[in-house]
């Protein structure tokens, strides 16, 4: 008895030993199969139609001279005293406008802004804008003059001039975005591009040489229009929240001083770029 019990179990373990591995392969395929990095589903991406941005920064602003009006109203001839003093003091701004450089201008936005396709955005908006120049000047001017019965003349005179121009305004930006980049990354990019309607809000300038007698006068349009460019940089730090940048540059189609005044023509222009944060709403 105790004989053939030892050659039986023998058998029997080898029979198991034989079929464990079979059923160990069966029943527990492989880990690596299953944590391949194929089969990982990609995280879904929320578009939010409608984001609130609020972005604030400085320019580097100057202006473009057109092409002068004949140095004031030069069809004035045997002018009252005002008259002829007011365009003495415009000619002297007109010389001194050629000494102008450029300054450091900034403006603030808030936009809201509505994700048309994966691609394409508008935005629209309010905002502040300042544009600046410095005169620093020390030399004669020479300038055309309405002085006497004599109509206009050329005079000269020495100028010790300091001045820091300001141009503000209220702004009604328009912007179109075209997204570049893949809608899914962190970090999205595109290009940007859109019209400004400028409010004119006040400020200072040679314009009001050599006194702000000329405030009075309303030498500047109330409505102007520029033309901006540039790029539309992202960042997600948050399920609703992106950082943003946008370099862009600035033009006025229209010029400052109405054709009227006898001011030289100048058309604005800045480039600088403009940081805030971005809001998803729904």
């Amino acid at each position: 008895m105790p004989n053939t019990t030892a050659a039986a179990v023998p058998g029997a373990a080898g029979k198991l030993r034989w079929r464990t591995p079979v059923l160990f392969l069966a029943e527990f395929p492989l880990p690596t199969a299953r944590l391949s990095a194929d089969t990982v589903p990609a995280l879904p991406v929320v578009a939010r139609r409608w984001a609130l941005q609020l972005l604030g920064g400085p320019a580097q602003t100057f202006r473009t001279l057109g092409s002068s009006t004949g140095s004031g109203p030069v069809a004035y001839r045997n002018l009252p005293a005002v008259a002829a003093d007011f365009a003495d003091r415009n000619n002297i701004a007109n010389a001194l406008a050629a000494q102008e450089q450029s300054s450091t201008g900034f403006g603030l936005q808030v936009q809201a802004r509505r994700l048309l396709s994966g691609r394409w955005g508008v935005s629209a908006g309010l905002g502040y804008q300042e544009y600046a120049t410095i005169t620093d000047y020390s030399g004669p001017i020479t300038y055309t003059t309405y002085s006497g019965l004599n109509g206009p003349r050329l005079a000269t005179q020495e100028i010790n001039f300091s001045q820091r121009d300001t141009y503000r305004f209220a702004t009604v930006p328009l912007r179109i975005s075209y997204a570049l980049g893949p809608a899914s990354q962190r970090l999205r990019y595109g290009l940007l591009a859109g019209t400004d309607v400028a409010v004119y809000l006040g400020g200072s300038s040679t314009g009001q040489f050599p006194s702000s007698a000329a405030k009075a006068d309303n030498l500047y349009r109330p409505l102007s229009v520029s033309v901006t460019a540039g790029l539309d940089l992202h960042y997600r730090v948050g399920p609703r929240l992106d950082l943003l940048a946008q370099p862009n540059a600035t033009y006025f189609l229209t010029s400052l001083p109405k054709p009227v005044s006898g001011l030289t023509p100048r058309y604005l222009w800045g480039a600088g770029v403009q940081f805030g944060v971005s809001y998803d709403l729904r």
